[in-house]
């Protein structure tokens, strides 16, 4: 019993840890972007393929810092101009969040209103199964992604209501909408650290699964 207790309480110690460094990660991500409040739902998108050949899209969803597996999302992109020998990044990220965001935008067109129901989690009879509302959308990529992003949801008229970002990869630099210049950050501080981490779970899911196709 007491070998018992011993471990019990070794592991608890370990969990505490694990979760006061999702807490440091996720507030210094909240200062470095000047949220409002600390994202509990993030979501990271990454486009795979071969000279244009199976081009294929992943959504990665951390919930509280944390890899929410049941919620990733895998894309086969459908555009006809998408194929071997021509690849084209920005059409293939505009077409997956236009994908992912199309019943947001109904729900919005209809009259709904987008911050009243964002943070309440809903039945899932609810037909639009509007329950899944990011706090922060992370593209890979740098400032040509981004751009093809924003005008997606422009189009979609959401581009007010999500927080975007995009992470490059060359030189780890964030950069956010109409803004020429990447955020001043530290390739080591906390904030950064997830976003890489984040951004490593989109690579690696889009990959996957391109290769299984």
């Amino acid at each position: 019993i007491k070998l018992v207790e011993k471990n019990a309480n070794l592991e608890l110690q370990r969990l505490k840890q694990s979760n006061d460094k999702k807490l440091v990660e996720l507030d210094d991500l909240t200062n470095i972007l000047e949220l409002i409040s600390i994202p509990k739902r993030i979501e990271c998108y990454d486009i795979s393929h071969i000279q244009g050949s199976d081009a294929v899209a992943s959504q990665v969803v951390f919930i509280d810092g944390i890899p929410s597996r049941q919620d990733y999302r895998k894309y086969k992109i459908k555009s006809t101009n998408i194929k071997l020998g021509h690849s084209d990044d920005f059409e293939s990220m505009s077409e997956v969040i236009t994908r992912r965001f199309r019943r947001w935008a109904r729900f919005k067109e209809e009259g709904g209103d987008i911050n009243e129901i964002s943070n309440k989690a809903l039945s899932v009879l609810d037909d639009n199964n509007l329950d899944d509302w990011p706090d922060l959308v992370v593209i890979d990529g740098g400032k040509g992604q981004l751009s093809a992003v924003l005008s997606a949801l422009q189009e979609m008229n959401l581009d007010q209501n999500i927080n975007l970002i995009s992470l490059a990869k060359k030189k780890e630099e964030v950069f956010i909408p109409n803004v020429k210049q990447p955020l001043e950050t530290e390739p080591n501080q906390p904030g950064m650290l997830l976003l890489r981490r984040l951004r490593d779970e989109a690579h690696r899911f889009a990959i996957t699964f391109h290769r299984q196709k």
